[in-house]
């Protein structure tokens, strides 16, 4: 899912308006799961957690 949204992203920008719908809805589901757990504790969630950065900024 993670890397499939960031390929939308860089793809040609034809779907200007799904792309700014997505970045919302997804900014809104990140919000919620990152009050749950405030530090990852696996190393795969940091890695997890890492990307969702590197797509927010």
């Amino acid at each position: 899912m993670l890397f499939s949204t960031t390929r939308e992203r860089n793809s040609p920008k034809k779907k200007s308006s799904s792309k700014t719908s997505q970045t919302t809805t997804s900014k809104k589901k990140r919000k919620v799961p990152k009050k749950l757990p405030p530090k990852p504790k696996t190393p795969l969630e940091r890695i997890l957690f890492s990307i969702k950065k590197q797509e927010l900024n």
